[in-house]
């Protein structure tokens, strides 16, 4: 028999089935009453704990923006840095050549050549020159600063309307926080439309895998519990991405135009000193244009070349890391090619005084009875050895001369090894029948006679060879041989194994 109800009629009966039924349906009620208000206390609560979320990372994200800026002013401050200390580095090498020219000054004092003056003025117009032209890359480079101050400002226009419009998505996926598909929807959009307008792989790479990774999971499970929560998230790591992705496109375009804009300058300076003005040290009127290249032997068009092939390497947009070596290079093909300017000056100053110097040493020779031969079509026979072309300038002088007694000689006056000075030898090319000690007298009245034009020789040695003179040296026994393309290369390679 229950506790709470007495039955002993049926009637009584009813009424106790009719009263619990009418209490369970009570119970029924308070407990859907008490979930419906415990999981509207959970929804407030996720929805206050989300919006405290978003606070915290917008919060973040500004303080992260507020530094990005900051780091893209010292970014360029370190640009400026680094092209100022390109200048510098500049300036030494600058100083290590003139230091190097002053030495050659000195030397050429000491010998008593009469092109000191000239290549004084040379090498301080050439100087001021290159200051100049670094004053006006300095400049140019203050001009870049600010379009990059120009782009920095306007970057943050951009991320003030990213952040705008990311803010008004927030606050509208809020209102219709029971709108998952909207959510997941309006998520999907905002990242395939960054992707579109912003390299986000090349400039952003981790950023970039990390929001396909997150949008493709949540677009495999739209209807999560999460799905609105993690839509948010996506849509400020997508602005956030974003505007790390443009950041650093301004700093690599900074880097990428600076070199470009040098490798530019240095190829107009190449090409512009393709030809070039040399004056005569003896006569201040006598002005000829030289090839640059023809008197480096072809080593000054491979500058260009170089050049050339940066550029396209450029213009391909390379990595940061390679534009840095590309930088380096312009400036070594930039050294090289002033250095290579300066070298073909003095290559072709010594070339005329070669001419010079054979001169004088003919006409010593002509007043002590010596007669200069003749050559096939009855002109002196007189001119270049053979190099790289037949009769190359850039290789030495011959004359041939016959005494009244039946000698015959080749005098030469040659660049030396490091072609930044001459020498100057003579060889017997006849067929007397001479003993040792009446080759070396011969030799040495030679010496003596052609030292009487001013110019002195060194110790007089015998070649080693048959018949005390150089049956090795085919080359030199006709000038119809020593100017054949070639022929200064192989006197060159026998005389060193002599």
């Amino acid at each position: 028999m229950s506790r709470e109800y007495k039955i002993s009629t049926i009637h009584q009966a009813d009424d106790a089935v009719n009263h619990l039924n009418n209490k369970v349906y009570r119970m029924r009620n308070e407990l859907n009453s008490k979930i419906a208000e415990a999981q509207r206390q959970a929804t407030a609560d996720a929805e206050r704990r989300s919006r405290d979320l978003i606070d915290q990372e917008r919060r973040k994200m500004r303080n992260e923006l507020s530094h990005e800026i900051a780091g893209v002013n010292e970014s360029i401050k370190e640009l400026d840095r680094l092209h100022r200390q390109r200048l510098q580095n500049t300036a030494s090498q600058l100083e290590g050549m003139i230091d190097k020219e002053a030495n050659k000054v000195r030397n050429e004092l000491r010998n008593g050549m009469d092109a000191v003056n000239k290549r004084v003025s040379d090498l301080a117009r050439d100087t001021k020159a290159r200051f100049e032209r670094q004053q006006r890359q300095l400049d140019s480079h203050q001009q870049q600063l600010n379009s990059h101050q120009q782009q920095l400002d306007s970057h943050q226009s951009q991320i003030n309307v990213l952040r705008s419009q990311v803010n008004a998505i927030l606050d509208k996926i809020e209102q219709e926080g029971n709108s998952r598909k909207k959510a997941v929807e309006m998520a999907q959009a905002i990242y395939e439309a960054t992707i579109k307008r912003t390299d986000l792989e090349r400039f952003t790479p981790d950023d970039a895998k990390k929001l396909h990774d997150r949008i493709n999971n949540l677009l495999a499970d739209p209807d999560s519990s999460s799905a609105i929560s993690e839509a948010k998230e996506i849509i400020m790591q997508t602005q956030w991405a974003e505007e790390e992705a443009i950041k650093q496109k301004i700093i690599y375009d900074a880097i990428l135009n600076e070199a470009m804009k040098a490798l530019e300058t240095v190829l107009a300076e190449v090409n512009s000193n393709r030809n070039v003005k040399v004056t005569n040290p003896d006569d201040k009127n006598d002005i000829v244009e030289i090839e640059t290249d023809f008197w480096n032997r072809g080593e000054y068009s491979k500058i260009k070349q170089q050049l050339d092939s940066l550029k396209a390497e450029l213009q391909q947009n390379p990595s940061v890391d390679r534009i840095k070596e590309i930088t380096a290079k312009i400036a070594e093909c930039e050294v090289k090619g002033s250095d290579m300017v300066g070298k073909a000056a003095e290559k072709a100053i010594l070339s005329e005084n070669r001419v010079v110097i054979t001169e004088d040493i003919v006409t010593a020779l002509q007043d002590q009875g010596w007669q200069i031969e003749q050559a096939e079509d009855g002109s002196d026979d007189v001119g270049y050895e053979g190099g790289e072309i037949d009769s190359d300038w850039r290789e030495g002088v011959y004359a041939y001369l016959r005494s009244m007694h039946g000698e015959r000689i080749v005098i030469r006056v040659t660049p030396s090894d490091n072609e930044m000075d001459n020498d100057i030898a003579f060889h017997r090319v006849d067929n007397r029948s001479l003993t040792a000690a009446e080759f070396m007298r011969s030799l040495n009245t030679l010496k003596a006679q052609i030292e009487k034009s001013g110019h002195k020789l060194g110790d007089i040695r015998e070649p080693e060879g048959g018949d005390h003179g150089e049956v090795r040296l085919a080359e030199i026994t006709t000038s119809k041989k020593l100017k054949k393309k070639g022929a200064a290369q192989s006197i060159r390679k026998k005389m060193r194994k002599s």
